[in-house]
């Protein structure tokens, strides 16, 4: 009996080990994450219907993507930190960067990233998904004042779809006020329709 408990004893503590010396890897947090990783092969930029925003641009998983203000001609406004909560769309060396349907390939670009990777651009500006947006058709960055500046979806034409609260953020005739106000509901949360009108008095901070 002695020796039959002592040899049970003996595979209980191997198993203990070997379980505790064992690394459980979980999903990554956040939906659009890999994009900073993109697998091989073409980059596809296309149209999702978000709620009360209508068409905007997203990646080929359906992740809305947005625009930042505060980047200038050539250089991104959002660095270091700033690109673990909005990866930028990285277009692969050698990868194509391709217009889905609805998307207009003529403003379809790329740009020199700050480690020299290319960045797809749209009407200019360089595009970024959030990592708040778990699931593809979301927009919960929408309108967010984060990192300096707020943040925009970008409709076909290239376009920021701005809150109504949030007209001049964007210089004149670059972006369209559409959905409800920031101040009073988060989009996705509003079951106002969307509503999409030039914006009349628009100038840039």
């Amino acid at each position: 009996m002695k020796t039959v408990l002592t040899l049970l004893f003996s595979l209980i503590t191997v198993a203990t080990v070997a379980a505790c010396g064992t690394t459980t890897t979980g999903p990554p947090v956040g939906g659009p994450q890999p994009l900073v990783e993109p697998k091989p092969g073409p980059v596809v930029i296309g149209l999702h219907e978000v709620r009360n925003l209508g068409p905007v641009l997203v990646d080929a998983r359906g992740y809305t993507l947005y625009l930042f203000p505060a980047d200038t001609a050539g250089s991104l406004g959002c660095s270091d930190a700033c690109l673990g909560s909005w990866p930028p769309v990285i277009v692969p060396d050698g990868e194509d960067l391709r217009a889905g349907n609805g998307v207009h390939r003529n403003l379809l670009a790329t740009m020199s990233g700050p480690d020299g990777e290319r960045i797809a651009t749209y009407a200019g500006h360089p595009l970024y998904a959030y990592a708040g947006d778990v699931d593809p058709g979301q927009a919960n960055g929408q309108g967010l004042n984060l990192n300096g500046d707020s943040w925009f979806v970008v409709n076909a034409d290239g376009k920021a779809l701005v809150p109504p609260d949030q007209q001049g953020v964007m210089p004149e005739g670059t972006y369209l006020v559409s959905g409800p106000p920031t101040t009073t509901a988060m989009p996705g949360t509003s079951q106002v329709p969307p509503t999409t009108m030039p914006n009349t008095n628009g100038a840039h901070r």
